[in-house]
């Protein structure tokens, strides 16, 4: 017999149904069955690479080689972010990564357009929840009509009742009047009543993997999606052709606003070099960490909304003698937003000097920084007359980079580690003359175990450490329960180790 892969996957079409039983029955051991609430790599990294070799297709001939090497280092950093820590970010990108490809392969040749990718991810996002249903559906319309297969079920169902009832009545007989048999049929009633059917919780979560493992292996309903849109949808697309003495005028408008824009940009600026960069002294009743932390947000929203009207604006077309002056002055406003952002992240960095690092601190800088790449690519956009498609894929890399940056870091430990060395327990006044607040021991331990060093080195400067709601020794419940967790395979993660192995010889001075 022949196999055919409409699925694009390297196992036939005969098996993929089993494969998914056989994945909800390996996640059913892996995850439901764990004796702890937290699961650790082991359990996500094998469940990951069964996912990976499930999904890989039967040709890859229309992919470039060095696109085939670029797609297998993700899949590896997305198995290294696994083993290293079991966090949302090291499980989404995964995720995404496999869904990304499998888009990529079951499609019928390779496609480099930003628009055609972001229209794809839109209808993949509309039709994952669904891509179940309508794969059953499709089954069931190449066998038959709903109608004869129930008509054929329901005369099925006729025509064996009465033979089952009858049977019934004379096993029931034959029990009364041979203790051998009603002593087997008491076997069969006491065993049929120790069976525990599944609960409800447990249901839903093999529907999940089902859910998610037939989407994975078939997107068959974001195929016809894509079909539907290339087929109706695609008359859609228009371009705007503007007129000599229309572009002319929409160059003037842009010179004169550009202007406009660099000079009040200019005053802002001029303010945070001389208040921020300088360390000259603020305007009575302010104080420096109200200055530092009152511009961070807002000012990033004006870079984006900068960047924003500066992709409008300024086409690739737009490169006629009217536009000199005003290519000239978004080079200058480009860089004014970029000095702009570089204050934002100062004005953030001498308020975490003051008020300590939170999580939420460090995404407002990660965010920044990743506004402050996107403006310098909109500028060098700009200044080599690059397409609009090579913008988003550069903006799509450096959100990747930072993913993987967040996915591979200890955030929380770094964060511990920061507020520690910089409280005033450690620091009573910082270079700007300020000083900073005592440390926050309540939300050291909220961190978790990544936490542990930091709280250990605090206790040995002699900063009191709570106890726990129960009254335990809070610094030994965790060392505790780190240890519990590396002992087990479910629950390992490289993490864990490297915090359990920094965190063992300052248990071990402090004598706990």
């Amino acid at each position: 017999m022949k196999f055919t892969y409409r699925f694009n996957l390297l196992l036939p079409d005969q098996f993929r149904i089993p494969m998914v039983i056989l994945l909800i029955v390996l996640a059913d051991i892996l995850f439901y069955r764990s004796e702890t609430s937290s699961i650790g790599s082991v359990p996500f990294l094998i469940f990951y690479l069964l996912l990976l070799i499930f999904s890989l297709p039967h040709h890859l001939d229309f992919m470039p080689l060095n696109f085939r090497l670029l797609w297998g280092f993700v899949f590896f950093l997305c198995g290294l972010g696994l083993l290293y820590s079991v966090n949302f970010y090291s499980i989404a990108l995964p995720l995404f990564a496999l869904y990304s490809f499998r888009m990529v392969s079951r499609g019928t040749g390779w496609e480099t357009r930003a628009g055609k990718w972001l229209r794809d991810l839109l209808l993949l996002a509309s039709s994952v929840l669904f891509d179940w249903y309508y794969q059953i559906r499709v089954a069931l319309e190449k066998v038959g009509t709903s109608r004869p297969l129930l008509i054929r079920f329901m005369r099925g169902a006729f025509l064996w009742f009465l033979p089952v009832l009858f049977t019934l009545l004379f096993l029931l007989l034959f029990a009364s009047a041979n203790p051998i048999i009603d002593r087997g049929l008491g076997n069969v009633i006491e065993f049929c009543r120790k069976i525990e059917l599944p609960r409800l919780s447990r249901l839903f979560f093999w529907f999940c993997v089902f859910l998610f493992t037939t989407s994975l292996s078939g997107l068959t309903l974001w195929k016809r999606f894509r079909e539907i849109w290339d087929s109706n949808l695609a008359v859609c697309t228009y371009q705007v052709e503007l007129g000599k003495s229309t572009d002319d005028l929409l160059a003037r408008i842009m010179t004169r606003a550009l202007i406009l824009f660099n000079l009040l940009f200019l005053l802002q600026n001029v303010l945070d070099i001389e208040y921020l960069w300088s360390g000259a002294a603020l305007p009575a009743g302010m104080s420096y960490a109200e200055y530092a932390h009152r511009g961070a947000y807002p000012l990033i929203l004006t870079a984006l909304l900068a960047g924003l009207l500066t992709l409008i604006a300024f086409r690739r077309q737009s490169t006629g003698a009217g536009w000199k002056w005003a290519r000239i002055l978004v080079y200058v406003w480009l860089l004014q937003n970029v000095f702009l952002v570089a204050s934002s992240l100062l004005r953030l960095g001498k308020y975490i000097a003051v008020y300590s690092l939170t999580e939420l601190r460090v995404a407002a800088g990660l965010w920044m920084l990743l506004v402050a790449c996107g403006l310098c690519l909109i500028l060098w956009k700009i200044w080599k007359n690059r397409s609009l498609n090579w913008l988003v894929w550069t903006n799509g890399a450096a959100l990747l980079v930072l993913l993987l940056f967040v996915m591979l870091c200890d955030i929380r430990g770094h964060i511990a580690e920061y507020n520690l060395a910089h409280c005033r327990e450690a620091v009573p006044v910082t270079k700007e003359g300020l000083r900073p607040v005592p440390l926050d021991v309540p939300y050291l331990c909220s961190l978790g175990y990544p936490a542990l060093p930091a709280l250990l080195k605090a206790e040995e400067k002699g900063i009191e450490i709570p106890p726990t709601e129960y009254g335990e020794d809070r610094i030994q419940e965790l060392y505790l329960q780190l240890g519990k967790d590396l002992n087990q395979w479910r629950t390992f993660t490289l993490h864990r180790y490297l915090v359990q192995k920094k965190a063992e010889p300052l248990y071990t001075k402090a004598g706990k």
